[in-house]
């Protein structure tokens, strides 16, 4: 499971150092092809309810070997042609194959563990996976420099076909169900979207999950322009960043693992809001009211991602245990919600940004204000 937890890291992962390369490359400016993580997330969010169901009504091993093979070849596609519309189909391709593993493996996870257990086990697969987003960025960065842009996904594709036949020989040939697949699962499986969506529990782990996740994408997904372009740093600071980010959120992963032997998930989550909370009020003093300083905000937006990985794990878990019977269609609830999200204001956010943070901290601020509020008001009320 760790070893397929990487491979949604790697189109984001390995993809933002390079992509001011990329987007040298076809004749864009960094802010306007910024746009092509958006289209990612949202092609994700599109492929996700499709495989989450076919998963859910027998066909999860089958699910793991599609999304694989899909990998290897929208990888293909993006380094084998060098035109822009087949570079984003390739991408495309990628995310549809993301978005299935995202969700494969929390399913798999939660049929084989009890309550406090799977979330521990997240945590650690979660921590495994986050390998690539720690040293990543500085071999995606030291690769493009030494060689080109396309060396960082021949590296893609020799992963996931490693992995693929990895999980051939370890996990075997998938055995189709005894029923062959018809739209009478399909309807079942709208039907409980439905129920998911009206259950009050469901509802209050559903906000908290994608107000936090929504605000650590902003920051991910505008990192390019708030450190390269903001306060002017080297492409392999940038990088060494990146995977601060990532180093910070497997540590608190790891100990999140460990608070759970002695702490309920839910406890978690109800301790963690505020600290968020704070630190984004920090974030947006120190933005409004001192401008460029460097340092402060690199603690602020390092220690808000870390944290935010006690709410985002511990919330799929509750949503999981829930609905444990179409786990993967209630992760996959989760995901859609959350990109949906943050695509549709990381767009706006592009067109109504400032040329400072100050509208990155302002939008984080009143969607952690707007989540707190909403989250609250579903707790009390259920």
């Amino acid at each position: 499971m760790g070893a397929i937890a990487i491979i949604p890291m790697l189109p984001i992962t390995l993809y933002i150092p390079i992509l001011p390369h990329i987007a040298s490359q076809f004749g864009y400016d960094t802010e306007i092809f910024q746009l092509t993580l958006p289209l990612f997330i949202i092609s994700q969010v599109v492929a996700m309810p499709i495989t989450a169901m076919l998963s859910d009504t027998g066909y999860r091993l089958q699910a793991l070997y599609w999304a694989l093979m899909v990998f290897i070849i929208g990888t293909v596609l993006c380094i084998g042609w060098p035109s822009l519309w087949l570079f984003c189909t390739g991408r495309v391709l990628q995310a549809f194959s993301a978005a299935t593993l995202m969700t494969v493996i929390p399913a798999l996870i939660n049929e084989c563990y009890d309550t406090n257990s799977v979330a521990r086990i997240l945590s650690y697969v979660t921590a495994i996976g986050f390998v690539i987003p720690i040293v990543g960025p500085e071999l995606s960065t030291l690769a493009s420099q030494h060689w080109s842009w396309y060396s960082v996904f021949v590296f893609m594709l020799a992963y996931s076909m490693t992995t693929f036949l990895i999980c051939r020989r370890s996990i075997g040939k998938a055995t189709p169900p005894a029923n062959r697949l018809t739209i009478e699962p399909l309807k079942k499986g709208l039907y409980h979207w439905k129920i998911m969506v009206q259950d009050k529990e469901t509802q209050a782990f559903l906000v908290c999950h994608t107000g936090i996740a929504v605000v650590g994408q902003i920051y991910i997904s505008n990192s390019a322009f708030l450190f390269l372009d903001y306060y002017q740093l080297t492409e392999i600071s940038y990088s060494y960043l990146i995977s601060v980010l990532y180093v910070s959120r497997t540590a608190i992963t790891l100990i999140n693992g460990l608070l759970l032997k002695h702490i309920p998930y839910s406890k978690l989550i109800d301790l963690s809001l505020p600290v968020l909370m704070i630190l984004a009020l920090c974030m947006l003093l120190l933005d409004w009211f001192y401008g460029a300083s460097l340092i402060p905000s690199l603690i602020l937006v390092v220690a808000f991602f870390a944290l935010s990985g006690l709410v985002v794990t511990n919330a799929l878990t509750g949503v999981l245990k829930n609905h444990e019977s179409w786990s993967m269609q209630a992760s996959a609830l989760l995901f859609i919600v959350f990109s949906g999200t943050a695509s549709m204001l990381n767009i706006a956010l592009i067109a109504l940004h400032d040329g400072t943070p100050r509208v990155l901290s302002m939008v984080s601020m009143l969607i952690l204000i707007l989540t707190y509020l909403l989250y609250q008001r579903i707790k009390s009320g259920s």
